[in-house]
């Protein structure tokens, strides 16, 4: 197959901050109870660092009013934590591992008023957890891999009043499990890959009351699998690519009832399918022939799939998908075979705001309604061509208020301010500074903006404290506690 690479808009270079990003996936219970060990009693261990590459990966995961992320200090080392948005509230949970080697947390969801996770004790492995948000309420769910190695569950998936995760019952053979939060309700759902080998299930997503994921049986590649949580019920939705080719299928994406995603048949390289869970189908092919038009960022914006794809003509640039309807090429935004270079796609007043370069604006706020004419320049923010916006670096995270009305938070650079805290409306004379925290050029570089009941929690460097949690709201924005320097736990998968 002719591979071919796509030129790209020049991207800014990354800037030479200390991109000290703060681990932490917020979980938020709607019931928060108050035991735990005090912030005030660690503040004075600075945080160490625990190396590795995927900062960007380690998102929030919220619910509710209460934060819980990830944390490392020297006496502690990596564990839970939690906050309320004020400093009394903000306290470890438990110690799981004692020590400074800490319990390699991830993988942090909510099944009803439980918070689940991976940690390892430092006696049975890397298990699967769970906590009420009390010292005696966070216990290990089960030892799947009996003894000292780790069964590491990852990918933790919600669906109905059940709990979906790959996992290991003996470290090698990685399949498909399920827990109700209780031991006898934790149970391995099917060997797919009988035998000692490992179907590796990966990508689980939820459309309607169906789990979707990607595993390889050892006869038809890695495909398209769905389950209900029976063993019968797990099967293979089509093999896209016949015998053991795989269609590699990613992206995957629900949109009401349907799921769509990426996968390569061999005929028509890397294009959009789609799925109700009984066949597969070829959306369309984009980039006619072998060569792929690589969709992603596939978003859902109030029933129109939107996502970036390429083809020979017009680079990678955005596309919309409605019910019934072929998809199209929604604008050009940097005209001819150059890409626009267009990320973090997100939903917001039913409309899609995303971050793109049309050549003249630099990397800018930009909105879609699906329509050429409606896709248009937010604000430029950084006037000129230069970049208000670097790779990786926008956080574009949507907050409810009842009072104030649903917003879209951000970081970006004016050329001024230095990348901090903005906010937006969606119209031009609503896209404000929220706050310039670290007064001059240089930037609090905000961080790991998530959406905490009608407030953002963020991380960000005031200049004097380190990178700390802060909270928003468009009346004050002001931080949450001084803990010592947060720095990134980088994981070697993607928490979900």
């Amino acid at each position: 197959m002719k591979t071919q690479t796509r030129p790209q808009a020049s991207l800014p270079q990354r800037s030479t901050f200390r991109l000290f990003t703060l681990v932490c996936t917020f979980t938020l219970l709607a019931t928060y109870p108050s035991s735990g060990v005090p912030a005030a009693a660690l503040a004075a261990n600075a945080l160490r660092p625990f190396s590795s590459a995927l900062a960007e990966n380690v998102k929030f995961v919220k619910l509710g009013n209460v934060a819980y992320f990830i944390a490392t200090d020297s006496q502690h080392g990596e564990e839970l934590w939690r906050s309320d948005g004020t400093a009394a509230g903000t306290l470890l949970v438990k110690e799981i591992h004692p020590g400074a080697n800490g319990s390699r947390l991830g993988s942090l969801v909510v099944l009803k008023k439980t918070l689940f996770f991976a940690a390892d004790d430092g006696q049975n492995g890397r298990e699967l957890w769970a906590t009420d948000g009390t010292l005696t309420g966070t216990v290990s769910v089960k030892d799947i891999n009996p003894g000292a190695g780790s069964s590491d569950p990852s990918e933790l998936t919600v669906l109905d009043d059940k709990l979906f995760f790959r996992a290991s019952g003996d470290g090698k053979d990685y399949e498909l499990w399920q827990s109700d939060g209780t031991l006898a309700g934790t149970v391995l759902v099917k060997d797919i890959n009988p035998g000692p080998n490992s179907s590796v299930p990966s990508q689980l997503t939820v459309v309607d009351k169906t789990l979707f994921f990607v595993a390889d049986d050892g006869q038809h590649g890695r495909e398209l699998w769905q389950s209900s949580g029976t063993e019968k019920s797990t099967v293979l939705v089509q093999d896209l690519r016949l015998e053991k080719e795989s269609s590699d299928p990613s992206n995957l994406t629900a949109v009401e009832k349907t799921l769509f995603f990426v996968a390569n048949d061999g005929l028509n390289g890397a294009e959009l399918w789609e799925s109700n869970g009984v066949t597969a189908e070829l959306v369309k092919d984009l980039w006619l022939g072998a060569d792929s038009s690589s969709p992603s960022e596939l978003t859902n914006v109030n029933g129109t799939l939107f996502f970036v794809a390429a083809t020979g003509a017009t680079g990678a640039e955005l596309w919309a998908k409605n019910k019934n309807k072929e998809p199209t090429l929604v604008k050009d935004l940097l005209p001819g075979p150059t890409s626009s270079g267009l990320w973090n796609l997100t939903s917001f007043q039913n409309k899609l705001f995303f971050v793109a370069n049309d050549g003249e604006s630099g990397y800018e706020l930009w909105e879609s309604e699906g329509l050429l004419t409606n896709t248009v320049l937010v604000k430029d923010l950084h006037p000129g061509s230069a970049n208000a916006f670097t790779p990786l670096s926008s956080w574009l995270t949507v907050v409810e208020s009842a009072g104030a009305g649903t917003r879209l938070f951000f970081a970006a650079d004016d050329g001024q301010h230095g990348r901090e805290l903005w906010v937006t409306d969606g119209f031009a004379k609503g896209t404000l500074l929220l706050k310039d925290i670290n007064p001059g050029s240089a930037g609090s570089e905000p961080s790991n903006l998530a959406s905490v009941g009608d407030k953002l929690f963020f991380v960000a460097d005031d200049g004097q404290t380190g990178r700390q949690p802060w909270k928003s709201t468009l009346e004050e924005t002001s931080l949450i506690k001084v803990l010592g320097d947060l720095l990134p736990v980088y994981l070697p998968f993607i928490i979900r």
